[in-house]
This record gives C-alpha cells, sequence and structure tokens, in this order.
C-alpha cells in the first residue's frame, strides 16, 4: 500500500536529485571559461575579459556576438571580421576570422589583437604570467614542478 508518508519521501528524494544535478551542472559550467587578453587598438592597454556563456566546452566560436562583446564589431555590426590570435605552440600570431572555432585548454588564456596592432603593451609579461598555473599540476605543468 502508497502511504502519503512514502509519497512525501518520494518527493523529497526526487526534488534532493534535482538540487543535486543542478549544483553539480553549475560547477561545472563555473570551471568551464576562458580568460581573453584583447588589444582593439595600436597602444591600448589590454583589456580582460571571461567568456563562458559562448562556450561549448572545449571549443570557443567567434561569432559576431562574442567579437562584439571584445570590441572588435561594432554592435549590429556583423562582419566579416579578421584579427590576430596568437598561438602558443608556434610563438606567432595567426590571423583568424570571424566564426572559426577553437579548441579551449583549461586554465590558459587566449591573446587577441587587431590587424593593425603591431606591439601590444604588456604581452609579453602577460604571456610569462599566463604559462605559469596556480597550483601544482603534474601532468600539465610539470616544467615548473
Amino acid at each position: 500500500m502508497v502511504t502519503e508518508q512514502y509519497i512525501q519521501q518520494q518527493l523529497a528524494l526526487r526534488q534532493q536529485r534535482e538540487r543535486d544535478v543542478q549544483c553539480r551542472e553549475a560547477r561545472c559550467q563555473a570551471q568551464q571559461n576562458v580568460k581573453v587578453f584583447v588589444w582593439v587598438t595600436e597602444g591600448s592597454d589590454p583589456e580582460l575579459y571571461e567568456l563562458q556563456d559562448e562556450l561549448v566546452w572545449p571549443h570557443l566560436k567567434l561569432t559576431p556576438k562574442v567579437l562584439q562583446e571584445l570590441g572588435f564589431l561594432a554592435l549590429g555590426d556583423l562582419g566579416p571580421c579578421r584579427l590576430k590570435m596568437y598561438m602558443k605552440e608556434l610563438g606567432v600570431w595567426s590571423i583568424v576570422k570571424q566564426d572559426q572555432v577553437f579548441t579551449v585548454v583549461e586554465e590558459e588564456c587566449i591573446f587577441l589583437k587587431g590587424l593593425s596592432v603591431t606591439d601590444p603593451p604588456n604581452f609579453s609579461r602577460l604571456l610569462s604570467t599566463a604559462k605559469r598555473t596556480n597550483g601544482p599540476h603534474l601532468h600539465k605543468n610539470i616544467a615548473y614542478e
């Protein structure tokens, strides 16, 4: 026989499971973000953006919305837009275009600059500090351990 108490217990258990799922999803989403340093014009200091909604982990797509948020496209402008992205593995700036998709590495920053920017201020300092992670990590940061 199903009693009122049993129904209440099952309802409470279901609600607890739903809260647990929401908590896990929020915790996971909080970790899934990327920091982007941006130089839009020559001589300007870098702007730091933290993107989260635009990520489909672990991928970031340079949509018009993202480029507007970063300051590369004017509000309402849909492009096309080209800019330069620093490729750490090659040590060079590469031209990228709107709607390209990139794989994001956890705890690493992305560096973007406008095509007209030749020498982004503080880039070397930011690059050297971005390579060091916050804590020890033998798989991702073996050189510093």
